[in-house]
């Protein structure tokens, strides 16, 4: 006869007190650097005066829109060099760091020109206030 203890099926650890402390102030730390720096925020078609994260009335995102993309090949239709996609939506509340922005495409965003009559973009700070580049 084999005596052995059997696997117990849906184990769950149970994190100790200071691995609870060490996780709490990871997610603060994140949080912080996430409401820190400088966004490029999408303000929706019309280019709403205002720079908002949800605005209301609307059943997308600004505008009404529920993303807003700038593909690398877009990027380059325009004659400005790019090797990734740009994505705004509700999960990023319409707001992507500026650091992955190059100059030249900070310049055509932020600026209205032929191809839009209303700038559709600002650069604004983690909790979605207007700043300077």
């Amino acid at each position: 006869m084999a005596f052995g203890i059997e696997p117990a099926d849906n184990v769950q650890i149970v994190p100790s007190d200071e691995q609870k402390e060490r996780d709490a102030k990871a997610k603060e730390a994140e949080a912080a650097k996430a409401q820190s720096g400088k966004f490029v925020q999408y303000l929706g078609p019309q280019g709403l005066t205002s720079a908002v994260s949800r605005p209301s009335g609307h059943s997308g995102g600004p505008g009404g829109a529920y993303e807003a993309r700038i593909t690398a090949s877009q990027w380059q239709v325009e004659s400005i060099a790019a090797d990734t996609d740009h994505h705004w939506h509700a999960g990023n509340n319409w707001r992507i760091p500026i650091g992955q922005f190059s100059k030249t495409q900070l310049d055509h965003l932020l600026t209205a020109g032929k191809d839009a009559k209303v700038v559709r973009f600002a650069v604004v700070d983690g909790k979605g206030n207007r700043v300077s580049r």
